[in-house]
């Protein structure tokens, strides 16, 4: 080896040169000891389980359903209300009708003695009157239930109520019509019963109406679709 400064050739394993006194080996760097943060270490640290096995967190599945299922009911409860209100209006004209029935077939009402001499006109006039207050009773009941139910079940129960309903309607139309044509055949009872047989009508036509409201109601309440 030879000096790095003098150039005078020198052994391998010279640390001095003898010529000039040049330091041969460098000294190796001292680098000095990295000071730690003390607040590292006063910071409760967590351990790999508190990093990697904490609780895990899922998705939530039922929150898009419970508010699908909340909006549908939205939607159908305007139907389901106006159809269950159309069944409850039509209590009072439904049991005016049916004690109508009930009271002419009994000779109950003046001038219309005749009626319960027509034993099976007779009959049948207390039969739908009879139908008619357990309709009257069907609709107060599956009216509530509608209000109460959620979304189609209540539209469901106003359904059955007006369907109930309309069948009894018509059971006491064709039986007015009965009524009607006994008036033609009988002289001075004529006009007695025609008074009789329109304002039936009347109340048959009240009813109905109602009736009909509330078949629209349920029908379209049943056409509501759930978002998907």
């Amino acid at each position: 080896m030879f000096c790095n400064y003098c150039g005078k050739q020198l052994p391998d394993e010279s640390r001095f040169c003898p010529n000039c006194g040049a330091t041969l080996v460098e000294e190796q760097p001292q680098y000095e000891q990295p000071v730690l943060d003390k607040a590292m270490y006063e910071q409760p640290q967590m351990n790999y389980y508190q990093q990697n096995m904490s609780t895990p967190t899922y998705p939530s599945y039922n929150g898009g359903y419970n508010d699908e299922y909340a909006g549908y009911k939205r939607r159908v409860r305007p139907f389901k209300g106006v159809a269950g209100a159309m069944n409850l209006i039509s209590l009072i004209p439904m049991a005016l009708l049916s004690l109508a029935l009930i009271g002419a077939a009994a000779g109950k009402v003046d001038g219309l003695g005749i009626l319960k001499w027509n034993s099976s006109l007779s009959d049948s006039l207390v039969i739908c009157g009879v139908i008619g207050l357990v309709s009257c009773i069907l609709l107060f009941v599956l009216s509530i239930a509608g209000f109460i139910a959620p979304a189609k079940a209540g539209v469901i129960c106003n359904l059955i109520a007006t369907i109930v309903c309309v069948f009894t309607l018509v059971y006491a139309a064709i039986l007015n019509s009965d009524v009607a044509s006994l008036g033609k055949s009988m002289g001075r009872y004529n006009s007695l019963l025609e008074e009789f047989s329109v304002g039936l009508y009347i109340f048959i036509f009240v009813v109905g109406f109602f009736q009909l409201v509330s078949l629209i109601m349920c029908l379209v309440g049943l056409g509501v679709k759930r978002n998907k």
